[in-house]
């Protein structure tokens, strides 16, 4: 039986075709070797900080804008970044902790270091509305997206060195 692939090109079926490459076949290859990148940046912290940075931005960027635009007639923007703040710390410690960090033991202990670096994020964040909205004129939501931006390249420092720093006998 002849089967057809994806590019209309007809080949007589498995082991060697291209629709069903065999082990030795340069698309399994190519696959192998895309497995083996992923694995890689999987296991760089920067990159998993990175996912989880967006991961968070997105979290509390959408709390924020969702909370303002519904709120904003009784609640200001800065009081809806406390807020947003707040459940977005909680939402993501689990995924600094066992994804990003790969930290171990003392949960109390780490989450109440990330609560700290998360109240140094707020105190920036409200810094920075401040500045944009109230000073400088420009709409709540845009500048909360110009503060998340900056945001992160002082928390990730914070959080390697100090929140999750490794204990002494680990050196990851």
């Amino acid at each position: 039986m002849l089967l057809i692939d994806t590019a209309n090109e007809c080949c007589a079926g498995p082991p060697t075709c291209r629709c069903h490459p065999s082990p030795g076949c340069p698309d399994a290859a190519g696959a192998r070797a895309a497995v083996r990148l992923l694995a890689r940046l999987a296991d760089d912290r920067r990159v998993r900080y990175l996912a989880a940075g967006g991961f968070s931005a997105a979290v509390y960027y959408g709390l924020f804008a969702a909370g303002w635009l519904a709120l904003s007639h009784v609640v200001s923007y800065l009081a809806m970044s406390v807020i947003a703040s707040t459940l977005t710390t909680f939402i993501t410690f689990p995924v600094y902790r066992y994804v990003v960090f790969r930290a171990g033991a003392g949960v109390l202990t780490a989450f109440l270091r990330f609560y700290v670096v998360c109240t140094w994020a707020l105190l920036f964040n409200l810094a920075g509305l401040w500045l944009l909205a109230d000073q400088l004129g420009v709409h709540p939501l845009v500048a909360q997206a110009i503060v998340i931006a900056l945001c992160p390249l002082i928390n990730y420092q914070i959080g390697r060195l100090w929140a999750f720093r490794p204990s002494p006998a680990r050196t990851d």
